[in-house]
């Protein structure tokens, strides 16, 4: 097995028949993710040279991120800037070297995104230093290993900026840190390979916000179904879409495998979502679609809402919300902390299910929602045969007047949980028009706590009503328990 570890941020190596006697400079125009062109970051390669090197132009000095490559040289190394001592990024290539590797600078002590190459090499690798350990953008290249790359510190994951050669691998490629996605500068050079290049699915925004725009991903390639997709933070523009989005399923206009908002970063639609698969939102998540049951997690699906996350579905200013998000038979929604604004009704149909552990959940925000009706049994709607649980947060429900079976806060499910710290509030919307609305549990139901926040209207209990940690009425609000039921509150 020959390993070479070489750390020479983006640089390319040229390997060139050994007779060359002269400097070769080679401005090279091939995949960006090869070769790095176009910039910063130019590389020089000098290949079986015995001459003395004495011009400082010669190893790049007066570019950020330029790399060195001496090759079968048996001159003399008279001065530390022949190995990159004094540039940010400079890199150097040390081959068919017999001696001991002892001296710290020689293997590029004193830059950022220095790199070191020893090929062909017979000596002991003594220290963390000799393949760039500490330096931000350290490069490694692995040149005709079968060996498996299983060492962070072989591909420097550390630094931004950081390259990576890969020439005639078969070895396992294991993660994402291995071409270094993620950071500026970053270079990628695979040549003959069987491995799998990772990264796809990764939103940079280069171009426009447009999602079928392919400069706008990592590889420049627009993921499909098969890709999970990730939309990070620091992105100068962040997607639009102007049509349907389903995870996990075929059924949208866009699709993709899965979706993780990052914190930090902004996801718009204007198209109805269908979630088959795992969707995590730690940004921001806005939708202005304006239609009824048009936000959808069916089996298999799962949204999760993190402590930093933000997702209003509706964002209605005008006319009546008509968007709903509806969690189905084998739907997930998870609420741990943040915000999830629906602008109608949230609805945990049979078989779905809701776990809050805190953050603030707002059914029907704008306050001017459709009629309750079959379809939309109420405002915050949990049905017979729903799971979950909520015990912690605050769930905030504006509501429309009760119709029949129908109310602002109906809760069909029993064995359904409301506990912790977790509690139930009534309160008005963006809506100038406030309507009176009420409350029904199913017998055997418990809510942990009920705050009434209306001012100048009026919550009805329809139900009998059991409260463990109590009742807020708030000054100008009025609560009004229907004719033959009763509040119980305590334990």
């Amino acid at each position: 097995m020959l390993l070479s570890s070489k750390y020479v941020n983006l640089k390319i190596q040229i390997l060139l028949n050994q007779s060359l006697l002269w400097i070769l400079f080679s401005i090279l125009t091939l995949n960006i993710h090869a070769q790095f062109h176009g910039g910063y970051g130019d590389g020089y390669s000098m290949s079986g040279g015995d001459t003395t090197i004495n011009n400082q132009y010669i190893y790049c000095s007066g570019g950020i991120n330029d790399g060195y490559d001496l090759y079968y040289y048996s001159g003399n190394i008279y001065g530390l800037n022949i190995f990159c001592y004094g540039g940010n990024g400079d890199g150097a290539d040390m081959t068919d070297s017999n001696t001991t590797v002892n001296y710290q600078f020689l293997y590029c002590n004193g830059g950022i995104n220095d790199g070191y190459d020893l090929s062909n090499y017979n000596g002991n690798v003594y220290g963390q230093s000799i393949f760039c350990y500490g330096g931000y953008g350290d490069g490694v290249d692995m040149n005709i290993s079968n060996t498996t790359v299983n060492n962070q510190l072989l591909y420097c994951s550390g630094g931004a900026g950081d390259g990576y050669d890969l020439y005639n691998y078969n070895g396992s490629v294991f993660g994402a840190n291995i071409f270094c996605y993620g950071g500026i500068g970053d270079g990628y050079n695979f040549s003959t390979t069987n491995s799998t290049l990772l990264g796809y699915g990764i939103w940079t925004g280069l171009s426009d916000s447009d999602w079928n725009t392919s400069t706008n991903w990592k590889h420049n390639t627009v993921p499909g179904i098969t890709r999970n997709v990730t939309i990070p933070a620091g992105c100068n523009i962040y997607p639009v879409l102007n049509s349907s989005l389903s995870v996990n399923s075929t059924a949208g206009a866009i699709e993709c495998r899965g979706l993780d908002i990052q914190n930090g970063a902004l996801f718009y639609s204007s198209g109805w979502l269908l979630v088959k698969g795992n969707m995590n939102v730690s940004g921001s998540y806005t939708c202005i679609y304006n239609t009824s049951n048009s936000q959808r997690i069916n089996d298999g699906g799962e949204l999760t809402i993190t402590s930093t996350g933000i997702m209003k579905l509706g964002a209605q200013s005008s006319g009546i919300a008509n968007n709903d998000l509806q969690v189905n038979n084998g739907g997930i929604l998870n609420v741990l902390g943040g915000t999830l604004e629906i602008d109608d009704q949230l609805n945990i149909n049979p078989g779905g299910e809701i776990n809050m552990t805190g953050g603030t959940l707002f059914a029907h925000k704008y306050g001017r929602g459709t009629v309750y009706s079959s379809n939309g049994p109420g405002s915050f709607y949990i049905a017979a045969g729903a799971l979950g649980s909520i015990n912690g947060g605050t769930v905030k429900v504006c509501g429309r007047p009760s119709i029949g079976v129908y109310h602002a806060v109906n809760i069909l499910e029993p064995a359904f949980s409301f506990s912790g710290t977790s509690y139930i509030e009534l309160v008005h919307g963006d809506y100038a028009i406030h309507y009176n609305c009420s409350v029904y549990t199913v017998n055997g139901a418990i809510l942990n706590g009920l705050k009434i926040n209306k001012s100048g209207k009026t919550v009805f209990a329809n139900s009998n009503l059991d409260i463990k940690s109590g009742l807020f009425v708030e000054p100008g609000s009025a609560f009004e328990i229907i004719s033959g039921f009763q509040v119980n509150i305590g334990n």
